[in-house]
Parts: structure tokens; sequence; C-alpha cells
């Protein structure tokens, strides 16, 4: 799902940086600055909640924009939104074109058009 969603963001002219854990992630959004970060919640080592708790508590990372996709439930979507997530899509009801729009607005605003994606590569997610 987020391979799709990375080479839609591609194909819109977006740049996008891929994390393989959430190690992985936080290292690379305290480096790279992405403007807008797609986090899954299924992650080895961390999940997505872990890495939006330390997100939200670094002052370089605190205001980005972080749109938390998962194949989880409504519940686990409001986990996601009081943890401090922008937004929470569940897999399989992602429109890619509201995505775009998403990303158009968010860094309209800001200078580095990064998308930070966090997930497994060539992982299918259930």
């Amino acid at each position: 799902m987020l391979g799709v969603l990375d080479q839609l963001m591609k194909s819109a002219g977006y740049e996008t940086e891929l994390a393989n854990s959430g190690v992985d992630a936080l290292e690379r959004a305290h480096t790279d600055t992405p403007d807008l970060i797609l986090l899954d919640w299924m992650m080895p080592g961390m999940d997505g909640l872990q890495v939006l708790a330390h997100l939200r508590a670094a002052p370089m990372t605190a205001k980005t924009p972080v749109v938390v996709i998962s194949a989880k439930g409504p519940e686990e979507g409001n986990k996601a939104i009081r943890a401090g997530a922008t937004a929470y899509w569940p897999k399989g009801s992602v429109d890619a074109e509201e995505l775009i729009r998403i990303a158009d607005v968010v860094t309209s605003n800001r200078v580095h058009g990064k998308i930070l994606r966090a997930d497994i590569p060539g992982k299918q997610r259930p």
C-alpha cells in the first residue's frame, strides 16, 4: 500500500524518502527535515505510535504533519489522533487525490518538499 503511495507522490513531483524501521524513520526525520510524514502503524523495532511520540517530543519535528496509515480500525485511528497524528487513514480507504491535495497544502508553506515514508520496503501488509 505505501509503495503505491510512494509512487503516487513521486509522480506528483514530490521527493520521497523510505525508512525501513521506526528507528530509521526517526533518524531520517531529524536529518532530512521532511514536510510531511506518511507513517505506517506496524514497523519493526518501534511501532508508528512510538515513532509519533518521539517525533512530537523533538522540537525539530514537533509540528511536522504526520499521516498514520494502517489496517487497524477506527479506535486505533482515534489513538493516533490523540497521540498527535495530523490524520489517520485506514489502508484501503486512502484516496490518492486527497493525499496529493493534503501534501500540496502542507508543502506550499514549507521549503523542502520532502516526504518521509516509514514502512518496510517490499512487504505487503494485510
